[in-house]
């Protein structure tokens, strides 16, 4: 907003706002800034007081109006969703490390069939296989019980 000068060094807007008036040898076109200055500033001042007014007042009183209706909160599945995703997760552990400890010590292992060849060739030589077995491997049922061993003895 270009401020209009006077060639006496006045301005005809700062002027208006407070309220000072020309100086006495003031040209026609400054004469005409001013008056368009203050019109415009008794504008403002007439917009500003309506502002005024209206914030000023208290504020008008809210219609009564019906609660909004309050959604209840869905109650949070979070811990049992992961105890129970923990128990299966577990239990599949259990699972996979049976079968495997089934399938390491089941019949027909690779240790039975290393101890069975190794008793048959014992036998084929008329003594016990190396490392002393008889050809009872672990897995097989013992026909007498362990030398010392009594059921009370638990």
């Amino acid at each position: 907003m270009a401020a209009e000068q006077h060639p006496g060094g006045h301005d005809a807007v700062m002027a208006a706002l407070t309220g000072e008036p020309l100086p006495p040898g003031a040209d026609a076109d400054s004469r005409d800034a001013y008056r368009s200055a203050a019109a415009d500033v008794a504008l403002l001042r007439e917009q500003l007081g309506i502002l005024g007014r209206v914030l000023g007042e208290p504020p008008p009183e809210p219609e009564a109006a019906r609660p909004a209706p309050v959604a209840r909160p869905r109650p949070r599945r979070r811990p049992l969703r992961l105890a129970l995703g923990t128990l299966a997760v577990a239990c599949a552990g259990v699972v996979v490390a049976g079968l495997g400890w089934l399938v390491v010590q089941g019949p027909g292992s690779s240790a039975d069939d290393a101890a069975a060849d190794s008793a048959a060739s014992g036998a084929e030589q008329g003594g016990p296989a190396a490392g002393g077995k008889t050809g009872a491997g672990f897995g097989t049922l013992a026909t007498s019980p362990a030398p010392g061993w009594s059921p009370r003895a638990r």
